[in-house]
């Protein structure tokens, strides 16, 4: 996805998807900014109303036409008032999103969304079910996180081409994805 945040209606002086607003055309070609991401945290925002939209990306990388824009406003620095679901800065439920990327060969983002502070814990395990790997074992803030993992296993090794399990458990709550590494 690429994801265009600005301070006027079309605009992108917060965030650049690197994209025709109008048609879609990627100016530049590749992943979008947010990747394989469906939520995404803004930050230190001022003050004021923001315009944002987003667009899909193929695996071709040609955007689709950006999505109908959305408008929401910082009040005294904290509250967001907005008219779309991404109102709120604090996601409402645990969620293990996509590995990106996924068949992974080097490295992979690993992101997450936390509704309140908890022990995290982010473990990689083959077909099997056994441990090849803890990303993160710690307690975390609410929001979004992402944690890199470099293709090796908790000993230095690399992992030979496989499918493999991410396991994320935040608190009382487990959620699992499947990897796939090709060497």
């Amino acid at each position: 996805y690429a994801v265009r945040v600005g301070t006027s209606p079309g605009g992108s002086e917060v965030m650049s998807a690197y994209a025709s607003p109008e048609s879609g055309y990627r100016i530049l070609p590749g992943f979008g900014n947010v990747q394989t991401n469906i939520s995404w945290p803004l930050r230190e925002l001022a003050s004021g109303s923001y315009y944002w939209s987003v667009q899909s990306i193929d695996n071709s990388m040609i955007g689709s036409p950006f999505a109908a824009e959305e408008q929401f406003t910082i009040v005294s620095g904290s509250k967001i008032t907005g008219t779309s679901e991404a109102e709120g800065v604090v996601p409402s439920q645990v969620a293990l999103n996509p590995i990106y990327p996924n068949p992974v060969r080097d490295r992979a983002t690993i992101s997450y969304e936390l509704p309140r502070t908890t022990r995290v814990r982010i473990t990689i395990f083959d077909i099997l079910g056994k441990e090849v790997t803890r990303l993160v074992d710690d307690i975390r803030r609410a929001g979004v996180h992402h944690a890199e993992w470099n293709g090796n296993t908790s000993g230095g090794r690399d992992l030979v081409s496989g499918v493999y399990f991410v396991r994320l458990m935040a608190g009382d709550i487990a959620q699992t994805r499947q990897l796939v590494v090709l060497r």
